[in-house]
């Protein structure tokens, strides 16, 4: 079942800086995020993005965990330098807060 998540849907400053636009050794996200134009110094902007273009989209059960309800929305990022990104972004209810919130890319 597909529904749309509320736009107050937390999105964390740490997931978005230091997460996702943070280079590491393993599963670095952020040189995929860096072709769009997308960087660490300028994090405000991929949170934007996320929330404006992706959020938007129709969000799609994939599991009921012990954290929550997972949901994946599928979409594309028009980035900063004029590519289009094409994602797959990872949001949870949180089962103890009831709270939407952003998981990862």
């Amino acid at each position: 079942m597909n529904i749309y998540l509320p736009p107050e849907t937390i999105i964390a400053p740490e997931k978005v800086r230091d997460y996702l636009l943070l280079p590491k050794e393993e599963d670095d996200k952020s040189i995929f995020l860096s072709l769009g134009g997308f960087e660490r110094n300028n994090w405000q902007v991929l949170e934007k993005a996320l929330r404006e273009q992706i959020l938007t989209l129709s969000a799609e059960w994939i599991a009921d965990t012990p954290y929550g309800k997972k949901y994946s929305i599928r979409g594309a990022l028009n980035s900063p330098n004029g590519k289009r990104l094409f994602i797959v972004s990872i949001w949870i209810l949180d089962s103890a807060t009831q709270e939407y919130r952003f998981v990862t890319l």
